[in-house]
């Protein structure tokens, strides 16, 4: 299965749901891979700090990819050159299906494919999202995020492709007034929007370091990846 992380607003959290995503399904023994689709590389430098050989813009270029094993996970690295990839892209006609095509050969060696996108609606979001089975739209307590997530679902609509778009309500607080009323806004506007709700007091961060299996930092996310499997 093939996953996208993608809202066109920052600050919603893509990046780290898709690292909390790994490293459960790391620990139920999935093999995975991630792919960093930013040209923030923030995903490439926490996973893969030393410079390599080949990323994601050669990807992009040559229609291959090459993955680099870390520990028990597999990650397509990201760079810098990806903003320039990004113009050339948007200046000449783009295959929409380039890294749809490039990671099809590989499917089968993973049981998940994790892509976290660019936070705007540019030609790299667009390969990424129209590669993936499901494209989950991190929603903060914010109507940006909201607005973001209803570009990213009208770009799938316009793919005419089946993909699984799941807005997910990140990161929310109701403890205030302004989230309790976003949240609601949300589900009015997205009849999809899935279920399960991660709320600001989970600490993802601390619950990796720990590996606190059962906690309600992992467990919030198993309801999430079982939503997606159901």
């Amino acid at each position: 299965m093939v996953i996208a992380f993608a809202n066109n607003k920052g600050g919603t959290g893509k990046s780290t749901l898709t690292t909390v995503f790994l490293e459960i399904l790391k620990g139920q023994g999935k093999k995975v891979l991630i792919i960093d689709c930013d040209s923030q590389c923030n995903l490439t430098t926490t996973f893969l700090p030393e410079d390599v050989e080949n990323t994601l813009a050669d990807t992009i270029l040559n229609k291959e990819i090459v993955p680099y094993t870390v520990e028990d996970y597999d990650i397509v690295p990201s760079s810098p050159t990806l903003e320039i990839i990004q113009l050339q892209m948007s200046i000449n006609e783009v295959d929409i299906d380039v890294l749809d095509k490039a990671i099809e050969p590989h499917k089968d060696n993973y049981d998940y494919i994790l892509i976290d996108c660019p936070p705007s609606d540019g030609n790299l979001q667009q390969v990424a999202i129209y590669a993936s089975d499901v494209c989950i739209c991190p929603i903060n307590s914010t109507v940006h995020a909201i607005e973001g997530a209803l570009n990213v679902k009208s770009r799938i609509n316009d793919f005419q492709k089946s993909i699984k778009f799941l807005p997910v309500r990140n990161n929310f607080d109701f403890r205030e007034k302004f989230p309790k009323e976003v949240s609601q806004k949300c589900e009015e506007i997205f009849p999809e929007i899935a279920k399960t709700i991660i709320k600001r007091r989970v600490d993802f961060a601390e619950a990796m370091e720990y590996g606190v299996q059962g906690s309600t930092e992992i467990n919030v996310v198993n309801d999430l990846i079982a939503e997606i499997n159901g």
